[in-house]
């Protein structure tokens, strides 16, 4: 274990800091009047390592308490034990392992108990556990050690502590199932979770956390989450935490959702007769259509200039054969409908060709509010070719409402998208949007 076997009581800890042993023992004795300590060695080489032998746990748990602070300067970084290397520090100290495979015993618990008590904050009905780096400053954490985890979990139930907050960045953590039991403890009580910078392999280590009630969760940056979109997260976490209210530090608000089978969200393609959609045509289409409606709901439409092409895009209307409710002149003047006695040269004329016209046509239509999140959306990539993204053809159907609540309007809209410059990837070549009022089955939809 981690303390000194010589005279019972005493424990140890390992001070890293570039000061010398004079400026140590000084900054020590003024900051911890008191302090009972029986010796302390510094590494060889002067390296900047000391290792200190002290009277009792109060007393380390007291220069424990430093761990952060700046001594001349230079930041203290304080851990149980590792006498390991040390010239002439007699018998203090013992090993820094890990304990694998071997249950804590009461003092080791009680080493990690106290440090909990020392990372743990409250505020009213607020409380944080802040545990960043836990892993590589004491000896003791170790998130890959079922024993640590379990003990850990013991003392929060004996304890009855209760955590709104959980800190876990920077601890190595590589498989989320190991946090079970603390997840279960913690389940009624815990609404943010951190877990930045650690070792986490792909987006399915969530569903080990399904048991918390989170509002907040931050999983970026980690492997397994680094080259995901955003948008393809947020639908993620928000299936399993139905109450999440911000991933990553960004609001969660209502994204386009594919349904995917469940072997393809394993990482396994399906066949070619499969109707689901590619993974990377997803990525893309989500982002490109999730922003698109962003801008033309909330921004100047004359922002959506990336998304068609100077010359080649083209944009057309239709509305349902009778007369739409509300606002029809607005769209009767550009719907290509064949009715009447429309002339196809008439009807030609509708056609907006080029990225100025279809932005004149586009800003002159209602203001809307999309609701993004009923939309359904297919995508397909009409080429042969697995290795070159040439052009995605997609089908979006949905609602949305318009300056005066009672305009709820039914929308089909295919586009064909194919490669460009823009910060996207791809641009519009084809746009036609269907607008219809929604019937009376439709209006609970």
């Amino acid at each position: 274990g981690n303390f000194s076997n010589s005279g019972g009581s005493r424990v140890s800890v390992t001070i890293s800091v570039q000061v010398d042993y004079k400026t140590l023992t000084q900054f020590l004795n003024s900051k911890l009047k008191g302090l009972r300590w029986k010796s302390m060695k510094e590494r060889p080489n002067g390296s900047g390592n000391f290792f200190m032998t002290l009277a009792n746990q109060e007393d380390c748990r007291k220069v424990l308490s430093l761990d952060g602070t700046s001594c001349n300067g230079n930041r203290l970084q304080i851990k149980i034990g590792g006498g390991g290397g040390f010239s002439g520090s007699g018998g203090g100290g013992g090993s820094s392992g890990r304990f694998s495979g071997r249950p804590f015993n009461a003092q080791r618990m009680k080493a990690v108990e106290e440090y909990l008590q020392s990372k743990y904050s409250q505020n009213g009905s607020e409380s944080m556990m802040q545990l960043t780096g836990m892993a590589g400053a004491n000896t003791l954490f170790d998130f890959k050690n079922s024993n640590f985890i379990a003990t850990v979990a013991r003392i929060l139930k004996n304890r009855q502590i209760k955590v709104t907050t959980l800190i876990l960045d920077k601890n190595g953590i590589n498989n989320l199932e190991m946090l079970k039991p603390i997840c279960q403890l913690l389940k009624d009580s815990l609404a943010r979770l951190s877990l930045a910078n650690n070792m986490i392999p792909d987006l399915q280590q969530m569903k080990f956390l399904s048991s918390l009630n989170l509002r907040e969760l931050i999983l970026d940056p980690n492997p397994g989450t680094k080259d995901i979109v955003p948008e393809i997260k947020m639908v993620a976490a928000k299936e399993l935490f139905p109450k999440l209210i911000k991933l990553n530090n960004i609001p969660v608000t209502d994204v386009i959702q594919f349904d995917l089978p469940e072997m393809l969200t394993q990482g396994n393609l399906p066949d070619e007769k499969g109707g689901a959609i590619e993974p990377k045509i997803q990525e893309i289409v989500t982002k490109f259509l999730t922003r698109y409606v962003q801008i033309f709901d909330k921004e100047s439409r004359e922002r959506l200039d990336d998304f068609y092409f100077r010359e080649s895009s083209c944009f057309s209307i239709v509305c349902q054969p009778q007369r739409l409710r509300n606002n029809n002149s607005v769209y009767e003047s550009a719907d290509r409908n064949l009715k009447g006695d429309r002339l196809v040269t008439e009807l030609s004329d509708r056609t907006r060709v080029g990225r100025s016209s279809i932005l004149s046509l586009l800003k002159s239509l209602p203001n809307t509010v999309h609701e993004l999140d009923k939309f359904t959306v297919d995508a397909f990539q009409p080429t042969n070719s697995a290795t070159k993204l040439e052009m995605i053809n997609v089908s979006i159907r949905g609602a949305f409402l318009e300056n005066d609540p009672s305009s709820r309007r039914l929308f089909h809209r295919v586009m064909l998208l194919s490669r460009s410059k823009n910060p996207y990837g791809v641009g519009i070549t084809n746009d036609m949007l269907y607008i219809g009022d929604l019937i009376k089955v439709q209006q609970t939809y």
